[in-house]
């Protein structure tokens, strides 16, 4: 008798028990109706906190789920748009066909669970209805060839899946602004296995563009990048644990342009440079991606050239041209360039040439303050320019002619980036003012001026669109170009 009772209240605890069970939502605020014993019946809705966009509906009469959301952060309704629909079991696991949805309420998805597990196959699509993908489950494992396509109908990825790892062939596109990538190779047990070849895919067509063997999911070998004529434009070489022994760049010839090696584990590297005759340029020594010593640098006749006071991150470095003449000093503070700053050359003016030098002041790596370029002419030195930098743009620039008067000036507003230039005659006289949006988005014409200070048809433009009319330094019309949107669309 006593045995009895026991199982007897056993079987009511396990009655109560079994009966008492409800669907457990990761959402805190619930919201429906109970029957007298206080089990939830009917049509339950579950939300989040204030500022979350979920919610849930559970029907408890057929046990179907929908995962919903806001539409347009409308907070009063976070059951607006229904985003998964399908069956929960006795146990209230995913089972049966389910289907997802964009927040249009076009189909997303459709495909099958078991057990909270996705089964069959899934397939996607895209908010146009044309097929997004097919992929194929077996209890909760990518199984067989996943598929993806591109809104345009095109292969964006075919993947093969063996127990939800990748095993075998593999093509993947990669789809950026101008261009695809197209990606080849092939896997084993999900790490990349054996050799990786990617294409170039434009309007001009499909091109070679790396190739690199992989083992065990690490680059191995000799790493090639190419230009779209075939050619090799530069190496990487790996030892077998996929760290870097040498990079490689070349010249269109096929001679060694740069080569590199990392020194030790410190991220320190040895670079090497070469002209196309393949005589040594320059060796340098790269400390944690910047400059922090020079070995030796030469002429592209093998002569040693100064290349200044540079050492351990500080100090001056000399620019040359391939021939060895001296182009620049940069100075070099903490392997930054900072401080002085010149820069030598040559200019052409009224058909002479003369030997220009600029001088001012980087900080940061970046040009700021005041800049004068000088000329030196019959033993005198000429001001040609004046500018002032602000993070490495001229806000101010003043040109000269070689009498000093003004040959033009140019402003950029920092705050608007509106930027006005003005130009002048050789008699001091304005010639015209343009109004630009930065960098070179032609608004306005201000004023346009005759040699004689006579007002000038400059057209019709007006922020950017209409005609302007371009005047010689005689004030003779000699172009007229029609303007949309600060684009030129026609001249005469």
């Amino acid at each position: 008798m006593k045995k009895s009772i026991l199982l007897l209240c056993l079987f009511l605890s396990t009655y109560s028990y079994s009966q008492t069970k409800t669907y457990q939502s990761t959402l805190h605020n619930a919201e429906g109706e109970t029957n007298s014993s206080g089990q939830p019946i009917g049509i339950w809705k579950y939300t989040g906190t204030y500022y979350s966009t979920s919610g849930e509906i559970f029907n408890y009469d057929t046990y179907e789920l929908k995962v919903t959301s806001l539409k347009d952060n409308d907070t009063s309704d976070k059951h607006a748009i229904i985003l998964q629909s399908g069956k929960l079991d006795t146990n209230f696991k995913r089972t049966g066909a389910w289907k997802e949805f964009y927040e249009d309420g076009s189909l997303k998805a459709t495909g099958s669970y078991e057990n909270d597990n996705p089964i069959g196959t899934w397939k996607g699509f895209h908010p146009d209805s044309s097929i997004r993908s097919m992929h194929y489950w077996n209890n909760g494992n990518r199984v067989g060839n996943w598929i993806d396509y591109f809104e345009d109908g095109s292969l964006e990825e075919s993947t093969n899946y063996r127990d939800n790892k990748r095993n075998g062939p593999s093509t993947r596109m990669e789809d950026h602004r101008d261009f695809k990538l197209r990606i080849v190779g092939n896997f084993t047990d999900n790490n990349r296995d054996g050799e990786f070849t990617t294409y170039l895919v434009h309007p001009r067509g499909e091109f070679l563009t790396e190739k690199v063997t992989y083992k065990n999911g690490r680059i191995t070998g000799d790493k090639l990048q190419y230009n779209e004529k075939g050619e090799v434009t530069s190496t990487t070489s790996y030892n077998e644990n996929g760290n870097t022994i040498e990079t490689k760049e070349f010249f269109e010839e096929g001679t060694v342009k740069k080569r590199s090696k990392p020194l030790g584990e410190g991220g320190n590297w040895e670079h090497t440079l070469y002209y196309p005759n393949e005589n040594f340029k320059l060796k340098y020594i790269e400390k944690e991606s910047s400059l922090y010593n020079i070995i030796a640098l030469k002429d592209i006749n093998g002569n040693t050239l100064d290349y200044g006071t540079f050492k351990d991150g500080n100090g001056t470095v000399k620019g040359y041209t391939n021939e060895g003449v001296l182009e620049k000093i940069t100075t070099y503070k903490n392997s930054i360039p900072s401080g002085l700053y010149t820069e030598l050359g040559e200019i052409k003016i009224d058909e002479e040439t003369y030997a220009y030098k600029t001088t001012g002041q980087i900080e940061s790596g970046v040009k700021t303050g005041e800049y004068k370029t000088t000329i030196e002419k019959d033993g005198n030195l000429f001001t040609i320019n004046s500018a002032h930098y602000f993070q490495n743009i001229a806000i101010e620039d003043k040109t000269y002619y070689l009498d000093g008067s003004l040959k033009s000036t140019l402003t950029i507003d920092k705050n608007t980036g509106k930027k006005e230039v003005s130009n002048y005659y050789k008699s001091g006289q304005i010639k015209i003012t343009l109004q630009f949006q930065y960098p070179n988005s032609l608004l306005n014409i201000l004023e346009c001026k005759s040699p004689s200070g006579e007002n000038l048809d400059y057209g019709t433009i007006k922020d950017g669109t209409g005609t302007f009319k371009e005047y010689n330094d005689n004030g003779e019309l000699e172009t007229t170009y029609t303007f949309k949107d600060s684009q030129v669309i026609s001249k005469e």
